[in-house]
């Protein structure tokens, strides 16, 4: 199994605890992935010093191996992105529209967690 595989499984195994957690439990999640990025940027950067290599071998276009590229800069982006986030209202339970039919039944729409894409 490819660790490509391996994360996607993780990721639908922890689904239902992320679509049930609530604000503060997403924003810590969020700060925390925030705070391992820059943490671990070092070791990020080296991984993703073999994906560019691989890229140039494999011809990949410019374009798309300078979107690949990341930097020091670049994961502070992605870390203050996280932040910036956390900082926005949590939409999950935000009822968007609602009517009420002839015989009483109201309708509506609600924000829902959309899962693992």
């Amino acid at each position: 199994m490819s660790y490509t595989q391996e994360l996607g499984k993780r990721a639908k195994a922890a689904e239902a605890f992320i679509s049930s957690a609530s604000t503060m439990q997403k924003n810590k999640a969020l700060a925390a992935i925030s705070k391992a990025l820059i943490e671990n940027s070092s070791l990020i950067i080296a991984e993703n010093a073999k994906d560019m290599e691989t890229g140039k071998a494999n011809g990949m276009p410019e374009g798309l191996l300078d979107r690949l590229l990341l930097t020091e800069k670049r994961i502070e982006q992605m870390a203050e992105g996280l932040e910036q986030v956390a900082a926005l209202d949590d939409p999950i339970g935000e009822v968007l529209s609602m009517k009420k039919r002839p015989n009483g039944l109201r309708i509506g729409q609600k924000r829902v967690p959309l899962g693992v894409v």
